[in-house]
Parts: structure tokens; C-alpha cells; sequence
């Protein structure tokens, strides 16, 4: 194997194991049946653990745009913790941080 590909490989054992130390089988399970919206922000969340990401960042990385109103990222948010709990995941593990957005635990 060359040298890019040894690094490649390395990089995904690393998002690998961030994968399963953050995640429980359950999660892991369950995630490639997220899609849209929901696959977005689980992966945006998932590589942002205990960070508070505000709504101005969600929209950006939902809909490429900063001017989205509130109700309709609270809509999403919403429907996003309804598919986690459909999905055997428990939605209190996105914390919502008042004034100030949420965060993944």
C-alpha cells in the first residue's frame, strides 16, 4: 500500500473509533436509516459532541442559510428528537441550551 492510502486508512479508523466511543449500538445501528435533515444533524452534532451549536449554524448547515426563522428550525429539531426515539435513541442526548442552541452529549 502507498503512503495516501495508509493515511486514508488510518483517518477512518479514527472517525471509526469517534464513531463507536461516542455512539451506542443502538446509535450505530440506527444511524444509516437517517436521511435529509436528520442524517445532517446527526452528523453535524456527531462531530461537534458538547459543543453548543446555536440555530444561526444549524440553518447554515441544514439550509446554506444564516436568515432562517426560528419556528422553522425548532420544527426540525423537534422532528429530529421524534426520529431518534422512533429509532431507539434516547433524544435527551441533544440538550437544548436556552438563548444559546444545543448540544450533543
Amino acid at each position: 500500500m502507498d503512503q495516501q492510502t495508509l493515511l486514508t486508512i488510518g483517518k477512518r479508523l479514527k472517525e471509526l473509533e469517534k464513531l463507536f466511543n461516542n455512539l451506542s449500538i443502538a446509535d450505530i445501528n440506527n444511524q444509516s436509516k437517517l436521511r435529509g435533515k436528520n442524517k445532517i444533524l446527526l452528523d453535524h452534532f456527531e462531530n461537534n459532541k458538547s459543543k453548543i451549536i446555536n440555530k444561526d449554524e444549524i440553518a447554515e448547515i441544514i439550509w446554506d442559510n444564516p436568515d432562517v426563522t426560528d419556528w422553522a428550525i425548532n420544527q426540525v429539531i423537534s422532528r429530529f428528537r421524534k426520529k431518534l426515539k422512533k429509532l431507539g435513541i434516547n433524544p435527551k442526548r441533544l440538550e437544548t441550551i436556552n438563548n444559546r442552541g444545543y448540544m450533543w452529549n
